[in-house]
């Protein structure tokens, strides 16, 4: 095979439902990023722990990492997103204010919009 023919191999586009869970992971890690940051700069000048806005921190980098590999077509990255959006999902399970029930909305979405499209994702090549 030449290079010519290697360049001509089509990649797998990804679908709408993949799209929108992709941007959606973007958008709501971007979120949480900041709110870890506004979190953290009072709990420091409090001289209190940082577990919880470093564990929002780890979750939106991850989340991001995520819609990064949604849009891309991959597995891992679907899985990561389920379980990502899962566990921030249970987090605020028993918050009832607007922005995290908005937030249980949007990862509700992302779960849903993965688990319908998850035959578009790709499986990860062996010795590839």
């Amino acid at each position: 095979m030449t290079l010519l023919d290697q360049q001509a191999v089509p990649t797998p586009r990804a679908t709408l439902g993949i799209n929108v869970a992709s941007t959606l992971c973007w958008v709501w890690g971007a979120l949480m990023v900041l709110s870890s940051v506004a979190v953290a700069i009072p709990m420091i000048a409090m001289n209190r722990s940082l577990l919880v806005p470093a564990i929002l921190l780890v979750l939106a980098m991850v989340l991001c990492y995520a819609g990064y590999g949604l849009r891309k077509g991959r597995r891992a990255a679907a899985w990561t997103a389920v379980v990502a959006c899962g566990l921030i999902a249970l987090m605020q399970v028993g918050n009832v204010t607007g922005v995290a029930i908005l937030g249980l909305i949007c990862n509700v979405t992302v779960v849903t919009l993965v688990i319908l499209n998850w035959r578009h994702f790709q499986r990860p090549s062996v010795g590839a």
